[in-house]
């Protein structure tokens, strides 16, 4: 089976979650191709079995291109190469139509949420409610993507 693991980051955290994601699915015995969509094109996708995007919510939802921007002047930013362009939603506007699987990022983010509360829920820590308010901000988000 192939997959195909792209994704946009402006601060390295989506990259590292999605070399995560590829570095799995390869520990399983998919044959994967990985990287930022500024290096991979959407027609690399055609003949994959199982596609995963992954993005930043970036200002309440898909980073814009003043956003990308706004992350790449950040000076606090340290990663070395942010999605500048395209962003996500022009790579997935150029994907030719092709019978693929597709998985997003915020399934896994709903899945964190789950992980969270069944955590609390199973080790019972001292002070639960940051736990709980983490769940929930994380649940909001996703909610608002």
């Amino acid at each position: 089976m192939k997959a195909l693991v792209v994704y946009e980051s402006l601060y390295g955290n989506t990259a590292a979650i999605g070399e995560v994601i590829a570095t799995s699915l390869r520990t399983h015995g998919l044959e994967v191709d990985a990287g930022p969509i500024s290096k991979v094109s959407p027609t690399s996708a055609v003949g994959v079995d199982l596609l995963v995007v992954g993005g930043p919510t970036h200002a309440h939802g898909m980073s814009k291109s003043s956003t990308r921007k706004t992350a790449v002047d950040d000076k606090k930013n340290s990663f070395p190469e942010p999605t500048v362009e395209p962003g996500l939603r022009e790579w997935l506007t150029g994907l030719p139509p092709v019978p693929t699987r597709v998985a997003c990022y915020e399934v896994l983010s709903l899945a964190a949420v789950v992980a969270t509360l069944v955590g609390v829920r199973r080790h019972r820590p001292d002070l639960a409610l940051p736990w709980y308010l983490l769940a929930a901000a994380r649940a909001v988000n996703v909610a608002g993507t």
